[in-house]
């Protein structure tokens, strides 16, 4: 059975170092095997070539190891800062998928979608709490890839909670940063749009899941379960759902949980005729109807996840005091805080970091970025 070739857009050979993948012509004949090491002469011949590809197996694996060994710092990073931001690594990934959302048929979408997804599973293995932060922090962008983005981190960690194989979560996660391809320029209007939907909005909405299937496989994507979950991300238990009403039989567990994932990152997140739903009310809403019913283990999945005070909330103290979860707790209402504001205010020169288990340091409340009056930037307070 011949591999999925995969066309590389970047420069993969470094002269009198093994190459990291085989590389093959269009047509599939093998220029050269994995490990092999050219001398200039071979080197020149290759790069030369119109069009270099690889086997997207070999691709994958590439991606992961590179990632996995220098998280945030392997592939295509022009910087060599010192620090380390998961937060911000995230949104570099924002802005590379943005360009796919907009220019899908670009040559090297295809090999982007495997890095990024590589990028974000590392992300979330090494700094699972400031990724979940991302999702929470107030942030501008452009809602299309944001949320593509917060619904990719959710899904790879409850994923791997529930310790599905390497295979269903890469399909997963490459499912979550393209459902929506389809209609990105459409999602980042209707952000901004007040007025109800009209005719043709709906039209495109119902369609997307459709369309956005027609473009992966423009792109070169072949994994059949991605692009089932893709298609039926938007199928409910009732038969209610688009675009093709399926009953809970013909809906596979992977488009579900993309769903579920789907609808919460939504929720929590604000509009321009809506504030963001509060994480622990969007958490309890996973507990109300037919989802609760019928798939109970991805709900406890969802909310030992992200538990009642996910990273990046803003919390008050039953002692007054002002903080931001920075880390998730043994229990799901048990996080870690960092106290950003004292009992009078004033903001915290070096902010200490609490435990909220017991009367002293308990959350009582969760605070709105917009109503802090004192600003600061809380991504940094994820640095490593």
């Amino acid at each position: 059975m011949k591999p999925q070739l995969v066309r590389i857009t970047r420069n993969p050979i470094d002269t009198d170092k093994p190459l990291e993948y085989p590389l093959y012509r269009e047509n599939g004949v093998l220029l050269a095997n994995k490990g092999a090491v050219l001398n200039e002469a071979q080197s020149t011949i290759i790069r030369e070539t119109e069009e270099i590809f690889t086997s997207l197996g070999d691709l994958s694996a590439y991606y992961e190891a590179k990632e996995s060994k220098l998280p945030g710092k392997a592939a295509n990073d022009e910087s060599n800062n010192s620090s380390y931001n998961p937060i911000r690594q995230l949104d570099v990934l924002e802005k590379e998928l943005l360009r796919i959302y907009y220019s899908p048929s670009r040559a090297s979408s295809l090999e982007d979608l495997i890095w990024m997804r590589a990028r974000i599973r590392s992300i979330c293995k090494h700094a699972p709490d400031a990724a979940l932060a991302k999702i929470f922090l107030d942030n501008k962008r452009l809602y299309s890839v944001q949320h593509a983005i917060h619904v990719a981190v959710l899904v790879e960690l409850t994923t791997s909670f529930l310790n599905w194989s390497n295979e269903q979560i890469e399909s997963l996660v490459g499912a979550s940063l393209t459902m929506n391809i389809s209609m990105g320029i459409l999602q980042d209007r209707l952000q901004k749009q007040s007025k109800p939907l009209n005719e043709q909005q709906k039209n495109l909405i119902s369609a997307h899941p459709t369309k956005s299937v027609e473009i992966l496989k423009k792109i070169g994507i072949k994994d059949s379960a991605w692009m089932e979950s893709v298609l039926k991300h938007h199928e409910t238990p009732d038969g209610l759902g688009y675009p093709s009403q399926l009953k809970l039989e013909n809906i596979p567990i992977s488009a579900t949980l993309l769903r579920m994932a789907d609808v919460y990152c939504a929720k929590i997140s604000g509009r321009s005729y809506r504030n963001p739903m509060l994480p622990h009310i969007a958490a309890k809403d996973l507990f109300v109807g037919i989802d609760k019913e019928v798939h109970s283990e991805i709900v406890s999945a969802f909310l030992k996840i992200l538990g009642l005070f996910p990273p990046g909330t803003l919390v008050r103290m039953s002692n007054k005091e002002i903080g931001i979860v920075f880390k998730r707790g043994e229990k799901i209402n048990t996080p870690i805080v960092k106290i950003l504001l004292g009992k009078n205010s004033l903001k915290a020169h070096s902010p200490k970091i609490v435990k909220a288990d017991d009367d002293k340091n308990k959350i009582i409340d969760i605070v709105s970025h917009k109503q802090l009056s004192q600003k600061g930037n809380f991504i940094d307070l994820w640095n490593l």
